[in-house]
This record gives structure tokens, C-alpha cells and sequence, in this order.
């Protein structure tokens, strides 16, 4: 073999490695960024955001501990017609992960790519 062949080059000669990083930044710098993310004081938006959606959750924890506590009548399911609600809502949400479930199947069963 002669010295032009490529196989004889090494590989990286042939194809040089991009760098991992740009801007020549040191991996101390990168390091401090992604840490600095939990390791630094929250700013004031974040307090509020978790304040709002704490009393979502606090007000939702309250709404069902009264549901369990009181029972479904407080749907306003005192008459036996008045359970259309509460079994529609049902049949919807396993209706929904049983068509999610049966349009995976067949998309793997009919050897679907989908990227």
C-alpha cells in the first residue's frame, strides 16, 4: 500500500472531532451554570408560581377529602338518573386509554415507522 491510501491515515486525521464545547469555555464554568441552577436562591417568580399551584393542589386535596368524606351525592347524583355524570366520565377516560392502547398495537402489528 502506498502512503496516500486513507486506510493508512489514522482515523483522527481523517475525520477530526468536533468540539464538545464552544466558545472555549472551561468544563469549571459549565459546571457552575448547570449547578448554579438548584444551588442558587430562587428568584420571586418561582415562590409565586409554586404559591399558586400549591393552592391548586391544596384545593383539590380539600375537594376530594369532601367528596370521600361526604359522598358522591355532592355531584348532585341524589337520584338514580343522576349518575350519567359519574359513568360517562368513567367510560370516557377508559375509552380513551383503550383507543390509545389499540392504535399502538396496530401501528406495531402493521410495522409502522413514524419518525
Amino acid at each position: 500500500m502506498s502512503e496516500t491510501d486513507p486506510l493508512t491515515i489514522p482515523i483522527a486525521e481523517r475525520m477530526p472531532r468536533r468540539p464538545l464545547v464552544l466558545n472555549n469555555r472551561s468544563m469549571a464554568r459549565i459546571s457552575d451554570r448547570i449547578a448554579g441552577i438548584v444551588e442558587n436562591k430562587a428568584p420571586l417568580w418561582w415562590w409565586v408560581a409554586i404559591a399558586i399551584t400549591g393552592s391548586f393542589a391544596a384545593f383539590g386535596t380539600f375537594c376530594i377529602l369532601y367528596l370521600l368524606f361526604t359522598g358522591v351525592g355532592v355531584w348532585g347524583n341524589n337520584i338514580p338518573v343522576g349518575w350519567a355524570w359519574g359513568i360517562t366520565n368513567f367510560v370516557f377516560w377508559i375509552g380513551i386509554g383503550h383507543a390509545g392502547t389499540l392504535i399502538s398495537a396496530i401501528l406495531h402489528l402493521c410495522r409502522q415507522w413514524w419518525m
